[in-house]
């Protein structure tokens, strides 16, 4: 199998270093596919899904971002490479990000000349534009995969000269029939099995048999969530309800300030968290943004949640995805949100045992659970035909 290991950091990306690895394919309908884009976890996230069910059917996968710090905690050991686009000390501006892009595609050339890809994935986010503009001066084939409602930038100046747009959901189809396919979207391994709740509530130090209360920002967190939170606290304790917070990288001091001197509150509190799926099952109910991913995977999981979209997309992506869960989510907008209003609804569905499960039904409803199963196999018809491959060096 081929085994890469990626050279991240700062001399990567200021160096366009490709990738170290070496390996020998033993299957000749492996493929090696190429996955670009990054910045935030709601474009990894389908990646890292769709990665691993490649692997486990034996091709060969890379990823390459944009070099944020977000983009290397959450690929892990993945075989990475981070072309040179942003700096980890923050985001550039449009014109310093605009003077790299000779760089990056240049990187993105010598990636594809060494990995040999037979197809490119682009996921959303910068890295996928680089990416995909070597693609096609190499002649590889080159597919978008789009999870939100309404198409993002990166998949509207791609569209034009992607061979298929994978969609998530119908309403992002509209945009692109001809080449639009409705696949969903690729879930992790632990969304398709889901752990048993009592068991993943006691491995966050929770109770069993207490009603559980999911909070979540996406991987950055979000502050505005987390305020509206802090201020129903009190009504929490009323309710006798138990939390499993994931505050955000850098967010969470602020939240355990809040909850200091609540001792009736059994609340594990958390930065960011690996296990999704674990957390998921855990809860009765979520409060969460409603970034695509987190959308497809309270589908999956068939958690009810009051979604309060980001309220400063100019497109209202968030709270068009968060339709997409039909009855299965309360919408709440963020400039709405007072405490009673807020306290109401996580009450009117704690407390309500029939009204949670027919959301949750509804939710479930959205669900498509075979999205990487549809996408591998367009792949393959996409992959260009070549030369049985036998050993390389990524050097």
């Amino acid at each position: 199998m081929f085994v890469a290991g990626g050279i991240t950091g700062s001399a990567a990306r200021e160096a366009g270093s490709p990738v170290a690895a070496r390996g020998l394919l033993t299957k000749e309908n492996s493929m090696h596919i190429l996955l670009a884009g990054g910045g935030t976890g709601g474009h990894l996230m389908p990646g890292i899904a769709l990665a691993n069910a490649a692997r486990a059917q034996g091709h060969e996968i890379l990823f390459v971002t944009a070099g944020r710090p977000v983009e290397e905690r959450i690929l892990g050991d993945l075989p990475k490479l981070a072309l040179p686009l942003e700096r980890a000390d923050g985001a550039l501006s449009p014109f310093a990000m605009a003077a790299r892009m000779p760089a990056a595609i240049a990187a993105a050339r010598n990636v594809i000349k060494q990995f040999r890809p037979d197809v490119l994935l682009g996921l959303g986010g910068l890295a996928s534009f680089p990416a995909a503009v070597a693609a096609r001066m190499a002649g590889v084939p080159f597919a978008c995969l789009e999870i939100n409602a309404v198409p993002g930038r990166a998949t509207a100046w791609l569209a034009p000269f992607a061979a298929r747009i994978f969609v998530a959901s119908d309403a992002g189809a509209a945009k692109y029939p001809k080449k639009a396919l409705v696949t969903g979207m690729p879930l992790r391994a632990g969304f398709l099995a889901m752990p048993e709740r009592a068991a993943a509530r006691a491995s966050f130090g929770l109770d069993r048999n207490r009603k559980t209360l999911l909070i979540l920002g996406g991987s950055q967190g979000a502050s505005g969530v987390n305020r509206a939170v802090v201020s129903i606290l009190p009504d929490l304790e009323a309710l006798g309800a138990q939390v499993l917070w994931i505050a955000g990288p850098g967010k969470d001091d602020r939240v355990r300030e809040a909850i200091e001197g609540r001792p009736k509150l059994n609340i594990s509190l958390h930065s960011y968290l690996d296990d999704a799926p674990r957390a998921f099952a855990a809860a009765d109910l979520a409060i969460c943004r409603s970034g695509a991913a987190t959308v497809f995977e309270l589908a999956a999981a068939g958690l009810p949640s009051i979604a309060i979209p980001y309220p400063y997309h100019r497109d209202r992506q968030q709270l068009r995805n968060a339709q997409l869960l039909n009855e299965g989510a309360m919408i709440l907008e963020e400039r709405d949100i007072t405490r009673a209003r807020l306290s109401g609804a996580v009450a009117s569905i704690l407390e309500n045992d029939a009204r949670a499960q027919a959301m949750s039904d509804a939710a479930r409803r959205a669900a498509r659970p075979t999205a990487h199963v549809a996408i591998l196999s367009a792949l393959a018809e996409l992959a260009r035909p070549r030369p049985a491959k036998n050993l390389h060096s990524f050097l």
